[in-house]
C-alpha cells in the first residue's frame, strides 16, 4: 500500500478565508496546472466552469482570472450566480434556468470576448447541463472532467472528438496522480497563492454542533464553497 503524505507547511500568513485546507480540497489538484496540463488556461482563453460557486470551482474562476481568460461560470440558482459574479467572472449564467446557454452565446456575440469561442470547458456536474456546456466549446476546444455532480458523467463519443477537433481528459485522478515530480510542487503553489491572496476558499461555516443542519444544507445545495464546521 502506498501512503501519501498529508502534511503542508502552510504559509505564515494567509489571506482572510483562506483558513480551510485548500490543497487536499481542491486548490492544487483542481485549479489550472502551470506545467503544460491540458487545463492550463491563457489570456486567449474563453474558459466556461460549471459548478462555479463550488469548492475546486470557485478556485477554478479565481485561477482562471489570474491567467487574465474571459471566465464564464455557470452555477445553479441566483444566489449562486451572485456570488460567481462577486469573484469576478466575466460572465455568469444560471444553468438551472432553460436557455442557459444560449446566454453563453449571447455573451459572446456581444463583442465583449472580442468574437473569440470557448475554448477550455472546466466540467464538474455532468448529465445534461454538462453535454450542455460541451456543445459551447469552440473548434480545437478543450474539455476537461473534475466532477459530475449530477450523478452522471457528460455523454460524449469519438464523433464529439472527430468531427470538432476537441479533445476531452479528465482533470484528476490517474493523470495527476502520475504527474512528472508529483503533486507537492502544486500544492506548493497553491499554499503561496493562498497566503497573496490570489486564491480566495469560499466558505460556508457551521458550528460543530450543527453537523446535521451542514449536511442538511449540503444536500440541498444550500451552501457555496466548501462546507467549514467551527468547533466551539
Amino acid at each position: 500500500m502506498r501512503h501519501w503524505p498529508v502534511l503542508f507547511w502552510a504559509p505564515e500568513v494567509m489571506a482572510e478565508n483562506a483558513n480551510s485546507r485548500a490543497s487536499g480540497g481542491g486548490a492544487d489538484r483542481h485549479r489550472p496546472d502551470r506545467s503544460g496540463h491540458p487545463g492550463e488556461s491563457s489570456a486567449d482563453d474563453v474558459v466556461l466552469i460549471t459548478s462555479a460557486a463550488g469548492g475546486p470551482g470557485s478556485l477554478l474562476v479565481q485561477a482562471a482570472l489570474n491567467a487574465r481568460a474571459f471566465v464564464i461560470g455557470a452555477a445553479g440558482g441566483p444566489d449562486k450566480v451572485e456570488q460567481v459574479r462577486r469573484l469576478g467572472a466575466s460572465v455568469a449564467v444560471d444553468y438551472d434556468q432553460d436557455g442557459w446557454a444560449s446566454s453563453v452565446q449571447a455573451a459572446l456575440s456581444d463583442g465583449s470576448s472580442d468574437g473569440r469561442e470557448v475554448s477550455i470547458v472546466l466540467d464538474a456536474i455532468g448529465g445534461e447541463r454538462g453535454r450542455a456546456a460541451l456543445e459551447l466549446l469552440g473548434m480545437d476546444g478543450r474539455f476537461l472532467v473534475h466532477g459530475f455532480s449530477s450523478g452522471e458523467p457528460t455523454p460524449l463519443s469519438g464523433s464529439d472528438l472527430l468531427e470538432r477537433g476537441i479533445t476531452a481528459s479528465a482533470a484528476i485522478g490517474g493523470r495527476l496522480i502520475r504527474r512528472p515530480g508529483g503533486l507537492r510542487s502544486l500544492e506548493s503553489a497553491a499554499l503561496a497563492a493562498l497566503a497573496t491572496g490570489q486564491l480566495v476558499p469560499l466558505l460556508t461555516r457551521f458550528p460543530l454542533a450543527e453537523a446535521a443542519v451542514a449536511h442538511a444544507a449540503l444536500e440541498n445545495r444550500e451552501t457555496v464553497g466548501k462546507v467549514v464546521l467551527i468547533p466551539a
